[in-house]
């Protein structure tokens, strides 16, 4: 456990370093100009998929992660995201990521 915190630890500070001499030099300089950010769900797993596409739209981020079982939304009650969903759940998401530019 203490390996594994501290190699987290170390990767963060290398990151944060790397970061910081790469911004220094100027944005233009940059080896990385466009970065693309993508939402993981999980980050807002106490809330329902549509509420996650919502708070993901509003941090302007285009791109998302779903994550099995994360409830859909108050549209389907006691149904999850899941490889399972019908034909009608699945088409219902597409719909509300097109809606929102995701």
């Amino acid at each position: 456990m203490k390996t594994t915190a501290g190699m987290a630890l170390w990767m963060l500070a290398s990151a944060s370093l790397a970061c910081s001499q790469s911004t220094s030099a100027g944005a233009k300089d940059a080896p990385v100009k466009k970065m693309k950010m993508s939402m993981q769900c999980w980050t807002f797993n106490k809330f329902s998929f549509l509420e996650t596409l919502d708070r993901t739209k509003a941090l302007g981020i285009r791109f998302i992660e779903a994550y099995p079982g994360q409830p859909l939304g108050k549209d389907w009650p006691g149904t999850g995201f899941s490889h399972s969903m019908t034909d009608a759940q699945t088409a219902w998401v597409k719909k509300e990521l097109d809606g929102r530019g995701l």
